[in-house]
């Protein structure tokens, strides 16, 4: 009795495996229009004569996410960089080019030759006006400056009274004391030009003093002190994407749906030189640019949400891109993040 049971039991578990496996058997049989697409990978020429037969199929949502599983298989990933590699180059708007750091410096360098020149034309080149050298009664007395900013190299007038007999001038540029000659010294005009001097930052409460031979100070005017631009390049190619990120099978599949020829991610963004992502001692974004390998296919675009324009003057680099970085859909090259950052010459930025 009890061997008939388990005779009954075991013929029961039997059918059921048997069941179990032909569901199986017919669960791991392939789609053949899939398989049909699949096997004729390698005939297609290029990635448009594929885009045609995937629409011609008619695939139904359900077998495009079976395509889209199947191509995931590393055998096909070949044929896919192959047709890949056939794609017309997406257009993408033009970017101006990269200013260079030279061509930054030899900018900052005519604009205060150009204030000097003006300064010097408008003195005209008079000589002195053959006042006497002896000191007058009245204690000298500065009425204007040429300028209430000053940087170094730049000239700047004095004008007042009771300038005579000639002494020194000295700078008093934040914590920095500045000794200079006068290059002319009339009774009523002081001609003087700051040295180039470096590693002051920016500072507002500054001074020229008028001084006597041995240094001390007579009268004093305040003036801003600007130090002199120094401009420097920080990359980095770490820009991981936090949205999107790149999927050779579905930008292929995305292709062939809609000829969609361009992908886009947002990036994060990881300084290694300036982990703080904060410029210290008045350095500040002056120019920010992102950019890919030329000579590889693709071309890197700030998406339409990025304005790289509204970093200019921020102290803080970014730590992601604000819209999306687009490419060529079928081939994203490694992208890099140019800021060109400007401060004071001889001050370290971190």
């Amino acid at each position: 009795m009890h061997s008939v049971r388990w005779a009954s039991k075991a013929k029961l578990l039997s059918c059921l495996l048997f069941g179990i496996c032909v569901l199986s058997v017919q669960a791991q049989k392939g789609n053949p229009r899939i398989d049909a697409f699949l096997k004729a990978l390698p005939t297609y020429p290029n990635i448009d004569s594929a885009r045609l037969a995937f629409q011609a199929a008619r695939f139904t949502d359900a077998e495009r996410l079976l395509l889209r599983d199947a191509l995931k298989n590393p055998i096909y990933t070949p044929q896919i960089t192959r047709l890949g590699a056939t794609i017309t180059k997406t257009t993408f708007p033009s970017k101006p080019a990269r200013t260079t750091i030279a061509s930054r410096l030899a900018t900052e360098v005519r604009r205060i030759d150009a204030l000097n020149a003006k300064l010097l034309a408008q003195l005209g080149g008079s000589k002195p006006s053959g006042a006497p050298l002896s000191k007058t009664d009245a204690p000298p007395r500065i009425q204007s400056l040429s300028s209430d900013t000053i940087e170094p190299m730049q000239y700047l007038t004095i004008r007042g009274s009771g300038f005579l007999p000639a002494g020194r001038i000295q700078w008093t540029l934040g914590s920095e004391t500045i000794p200079a000659a006068a290059e002319r010294w009339e009774d009523n005009l002081i001609l003087v030009k700051l040295t180039n001097v470096r590693g002051i930052p920016d500072s507002p409460r500054s001074k020229v003093a008028i001084c006597d031979q041995g240094y001390q100070p007579l009268t004093s005017a305040p003036i801003h002190f600007i130090p002199t631009s120094d401009f420097q390049e920080i990359s980095s190619s770490s820009l991981t994407p936090i949205s999107n990120p790149y999927n050779s099978v579905v930008a292929f599949l995305m292709y062939c749906t809609n000829n969609l020829a361009r992908w886009c991610s947002t990036y994060s963004i990881v300084f290694p030189d300036v982990p703080s992502y904060t410029l210290l001692n008045g350095w500040a974004i002056a120019d920010l640019y992102y950019a890919s390998e030329p000579s590889l296919f693709g071309y890197t675009d700030t998406g339409e949400g990025e304005d790289v324009n509204a970093y200019i003057g921020m102290t803080t680099l970014p730590r992601q891109t604000r819209g999306e970085l687009c490419q060529g859909v079928m081939y994203v090259p490694p992208i890099w993040c140019y800021v060109t950052i400007k401060g004071p010459l001889g001050v370290p930025y971190k």
